[in-house]
């Protein structure tokens, strides 16, 4: 048996960094929420509601002045949506998932339909897809995107950019562009950007 050891055990630096912008917010300001919790770790979360950071699902649950998005991000619609509540934001979106989101935008601005290797329904990728300005499709499933394209390939050319939820892992991220450029042989462009963060 085969024993691989993590270079890094614990929080990763993006939490890290979230984790110390909240407990001085909320040393500064007393109660603070976020939209969501900071990571996927129950002891950090309780930990940081001890401090005066608590999570709410949703935007219309949040009652304080001050909101932070978490790691994972958001969409520039929520952020709108956060200012015309005339609420304080602070942002801890991890640079990596900041990284991405500027992909995803300069991707849709230059024409590309963006394909996000990701889970649809995680937040991180819900933020990507906003970024990706309704140009945007988010799976796991690269036979997804084959029917898909079948549907569009005879009436439009088409250009697309791969880019993927951070946290995701290399092999199965290769597989997926490997398919993807399999289905996709009539476009115009395929133009794969790696946005993994190289930790996980």
């Amino acid at each position: 048996m085969e024993i691989d050891k993590a270079e890094e055990i614990g929080l990763c630096f993006g939490v890290r960094r979230a984790v110390k912008l909240l407990e001085e917010a909320a040393s500064k300001y007393g109660e603070i929420e976020t939209l969501g919790p900071v990571a996927h770790n129950q002891q950090l979360v309780e930990r940081l509601i001890k401090a005066g950071v608590k999570p709410a699902r949703h935007l219309n649950q949040v009652q304080s002045k001050i909101l932070a998005v978490t790691t994972h991000g958001t969409s520039p619609k929520v952020l709108s949506e956060i200012k015309t509540r005339h609420i304080h934001i602070i942002d801890t979106t991890c640079p990596i998932v900041r990284k991405a989101q500027n992909t995803a935008k300069e991707l849709a601005e230059a024409g590309f339909d963006v394909i996000i290797f990701g889970e649809a329904e995680h937040s991180e990728v819900q933020g990507l897809l906003g970024w990706a300005k309704g140009n945007g499709i988010a799976t796991l499933d690269a036979k997804q995107i084959g029917t898909l394209l079948k549907q569009v390939q005879d009436k439009k050319p088409y250009h697309l950019g791969i880019i993927s939820q951070t946290t995701q892992l290399q092999p199965a991220l290769a597989e997926f562009v490997g398919q993807v450029a399999t289905f996709a042989a009539k476009s115009k462009e395929i133009r794969f950007i790696n946005t993994l963060c190289g930790i996980v």
